[in-house]
């Protein structure tokens, strides 16, 4: 009997909430028909590496280095301070990691990675990087060129490009950042990213072949069952305020929040705001109105948002990221409240379609006219929504996305296989 070919993902923070493990969570059960899969991951409460299994993976755990453990990656590994000396550790993570570590501070845990892969009891045929963080593509680049010439293929799944990113504190130059991107171009077999301006910035920037780089945008949990409209909990009165509720991040002058919030001050008696998630404090000053409830597990996310009567999505102001809570947002049929800055917006033109997303632009005088009627907007969304409740969503949910990537894999394996099979033809005396 033939082994299945042996699949491993490279996702260093996997125990987190990123949207890389989310991710690469919910892509595993499709794939686990297909391969034998192994991830692998640091690890911040072991002190040498671990193996872990379950029907559908195994877990190979790698302990964190000292100096990641307790200086430059401490949010991962759980390792915290009182408040002077986290003062001081904070400003020494800053000058090792901007001038000693690149592309991250990760990339200093590059030789126990490529210890634990050499640990793996099958040869390793596909190495999928999972990025961010970006380092895990030399980690993998490594691993192929070190050990034969029929090493695995690398494939580099990329959530936000390095060069082009509005959520990354910079500490590296533009210029640095673009020829590391170079190279993950020149050395991938394939790459992934989660949309199409993605796709076209490395075509045209970096040269990368159309046929090498794909788009599997992020997913969401998706109901097979039939969604019965209800709008009893729908019907506000007047004296009835509006529950909007927020998951997620904001980003200083790209998901920036802060105009939204001040012009609810207004709206106080009409619509309350709940946000979760890491938010930074200078968003929250002044905003006494909003309720912040801190991060919460992602399992629980799903129900934050049942309490919700409308759900606010922030679209980005400028750059090629794109958010993929878009997706979580439609397949809970509900109405959503669009806020964006550019006359130009991927993700708006990708939701021209529903009916029940109620858009503003981000400035004073749309705001001021679209929250003064909310409810009456949200009541022509829920109508859209009780005549459409089984709108087709099924085209983004996570089984969608995985049966994507498990074609792009395969297409990618072949086509490495057929040009392996070349060279060693055109090496023949």
């Amino acid at each position: 009997m033939n082994m299945p070919d042996h699949l491993v993902f490279l996702v260093p923070i996997f125990d987190s909430s990123a949207p890389r493990t989310i991710r690469v969570k919910n892509i595993i059960p499709c794939l686990s028909e297909q391969y034998r899969i192994t991830v692998v991951c640091l690890s911040g409460d072991i002190t040498e590496i671990s193996t872990e299994k379950s029907e559908q993976y195994e877990i190979l755990r790698v302990p964190y280095s000292w100096l990641s453990r307790n200086i430059t990656i401490r949010r991962y590994s759980n390792r915290d301070y009182n408040v002077i000396v986290r003062s001081f550790v904070r400003a020494l993570s800053y000058v090792i990691q901007r001038f000693g570590l690149f592309p991250d501070a990760w990339i200093y845990e590059r030789k126990n990675i490529l210890k634990a892969l050499r640990t793996v009891d099958q040869p390793i045929d596909i190495l999928i990087a999972s990025m961010m963080p970006f380092s895990t593509a030399k980690m993998a680049f490594d691993h192929r060129d070190g050990v034969s010439e029929n090493g695995p293929i690398v494939i580099c799944d990329i959530g936000d490009p390095l060069s082009k990113n509005i959520i990354l504190k910079v500490r590296h130059g533009v210029t640095k950042r673009k020829r590391y991107e170079q190279y993950v171009v020149d050395n991938s077999d394939h790459i992934i990213t989660t949309n199409k301006m993605t796709v076209d910035y490395y075509c045209d920037q970096f040269g990368a072949h159309a046929e090498n780089v794909s788009c599997v945008p992020p997913g969401a949990p998706v109901s097979n069952s039939k969604v019965v409209f209800d709008n009893s909990e729908s019907d506000h009165g007047a004296e009835q305020a509006v529950n909007m509720v927020y998951a997620g991040i904001f980003i200083d002058k790209a998901r920036d929040p802060r105009l939204l919030f001040d012009i609810l001050k207004q709206f106080q008696n009409e619509i309350r705001v709940q946000v979760c998630g890491g938010i930074n404090q200078y968003f929250k000053t002044d905003n006494d109105h909003v309720q912040f409830r801190g991060e919460i597990p992602h399992s629980e996310i799903h129900e934050f948002y049942g309490q919700g009567d409308l759900l606010l999505y922030i679209d980005n102001s400028h750059g090629i990221q794109t958010s993929g809570k878009i997706y979580e947002l439609l397949a809970l049929r509900k109405p959503i409240l669009f806020l964006y800055s550019g006359a130009n917006s991927a993700v708006k033109d990708e939701c021209s379609g529903f009916g029940h997303i109620i858009y503003v632009q981000n400035n004073e005088l749309d705001l001021q006219f679209v929250l003064s009627d909310i409810k009456m907007r949200m009541e022509q969304a829920n109508v859209w929504l009780e005549s459409n409740s089984d709108y087709n969503i099924s085209d983004f949910s996570w089984d969608t996305r995985a049966s994507q990537f498990l074609g792009v894999i395969r297409t990618a394996h072949e086509r490495s296989k057929q040009r392996r099979k070349k060279s060693i033809e055109n090496e023949k005396p």
